[in-house]
C-alpha cells in the first residue's frame, strides 16, 4: 500500500496581512495576528486641528477663547464650536473706556496639502453671534465673520493671517462700528500630529488577508480607523493592501505596498490542535500612498512589526 505524505509549510505574514506559502497548495492554511507599520519619527506628518487661531500681533483688541470643541476628520474637515469673548481698551477720542464683545462662533474648514513633498495647509471659517457692551454698559447685538489660512510649522502649529470683521453694533467701543482685519498674524497652536502610522488586526486565509485598526494614531483620541483586504505574491515575496476610513475616518483612504522579511516568531493552528511555533515573514519594507485627513500620503521606509500572534 502506497503512503501518502503531506508537508505544511511555514505561515508567513506580511504588512497588512498574513500569507501561507505551502509546499503542498492543497492545504488552505491560515492565521490571526496584530501587527503595527510605523514609518519613524521622520515619517510624514499627518495633522489634526483642535482650535483656533489667536492672534499674534494685534494691539485693537484681546481675544480669549474661554472653551472649544474643534475637531478634523478622516477627510480633512474641521467643525466645532467656540465661547469667545473681545476685550477693547479703548484710547482714542471718540473710544469709549474697557468694553467687551461676547461671540459664539460656528468653526468650520478644511486641512488639505500642496507641492511635492506636501506641506499641510489649513482654512477655517469663523462665525459668531452675540453682543457687546460699552464702558456705560451699553449692550448692543454684534457678529463676527473671520477667515484664517495658514501653513504648518515646524513648531507643530500652523501659521498664518486672519481677515474679515467684528461688527459691535455701536461706535462708543473703537470710533467705528466695524472692527476690520486685515492680513492679522495669526496661529493656531492646539494642533496635534503624528508620522503616519498603521495598528491592526489581521486575519488570513491562503494568500488574501483582511484587516481592521487604525491608522495615523495621536496615542491619543485622534485617529483614523479602517477596514482594509490586500493580497501577496508568494514567489517574490511582495505584498498590496489597501486602506479604507471608515466611522469618524471616513474620507482617509491609503494603499501599502512592499517586501517581506523572515521571522520566526509565528504559530498555526491546524485543526484541534494545539498552535505550533512557525518561521513567518513580517513587513521588510512598507511604501504607502493616498489621502489621510485630508492630507497627500506619500510615506516610505515602513517597518512591520507583529505585536501579538494567535
Amino acid at each position: 500500500m502506497r503512503k501518502l505524505k503531506v508537508g505544511l509549510s511555514a505561515l508567513s505574514l506580511i504588512a497588512g496581512g498574513i500569507f501561507a506559502a505551502s509546499a503542498a497548495p492543497a492545504i488552505n492554511t491560515g492565521s490571526t495576528a496584530d501587527i503595527t507599520i510605523d514609518f519613524g519619527t521622520n515619517g510624514q506628518q499627518i495633522y489634526f486641528v483642535q482650535g483656533l487661531p489667536v492672534a499674534t500681533s494685534n494691539t485693537t483688541q484681546t481675544v480669549e477663547v474661554h472653551s472649544s470643541i474643534v475637531d478634523t476628520d478622516g477627510a480633512g474637515k474641521i467643525e466645532g464650536v467656540a465661547y469667545v469673548t473681545i476685550s477693547y481698551a479703548g484710547s482714542g477720542t471718540n473710544e469709549g473706556a474697557a468694553s467687551t464683545a461676547t461671540f459664539i462662533v460656528d468653526v468650520t474648514g478644511n486641512v488639505t496639502s500642496k507641492g511635492n513633498p506636501a506641506v499641510a495647509t489649513v482654512t477655517m471659517n469663523l462665525k459668531g453671534n452675540g453682543y457687546s457692551q460699552d464702558a456705560n454698559n451699553t449692550v448692543n447685538g454684534a457678529s463676527l465673520s473671520l477667515k484664517f489660512s495658514g501653513t504648518a510649522t515646524a513648531e507643530n502649529t500652523f501659521a498664518g493671517t486672519l481677515n474679515g470683521s467684528i461688527k459691535l453694533g455701536t461706535k462708543t467701543i473703537t470710533g467705528n462700528t466695524t472692527d476690520s482685519l486685515k492680513g492679522v498674524p495669526a496661529v493656531i497652536t492646539d494642533v496635534e500630529s503624528t508620522p503616519f502610522n498603521v495598528s491592526a488586526r489581521v486575519v488570513e486565509f491562503n494568500t488574501k488577508f483582511w484587516a481592521g485598526g487604525t491608522m495615523a494614531d495621536t496615542g491619543s483620541d485622534n485617529r483614523v480607523p479602517f477596514s482594509g483586504s490586500g493580497t501577496v505574491n508568494s514567489k517574490n515575496g511582495t505584498y498590496s493592501a489597501n486602506l479604507k476610513g471608515i466611522g469618524f475616518g471616513k474620507g482617509s483612504s491609503a494603499k501599502l505596498t512592499g517586501s517581506t522579511l523572515a521571522a520566526t516568531n509565528g504559530f498555526i493552528t491546524v485543526g484541534t490542535n494545539d498552535p505550533v511555533p512557525v518561521i513567518i515573514t513580517i513587513p521588510g519594507t512598507a511604501t504607502a500612498t493616498g489621502k489621510v485627513v485630508g492630507q497627500k500620503l506619500n510615506a516610505a521606509n515602513g517597518v512591520g512589526t507583529v505585536t501579538t500572534v494567535e
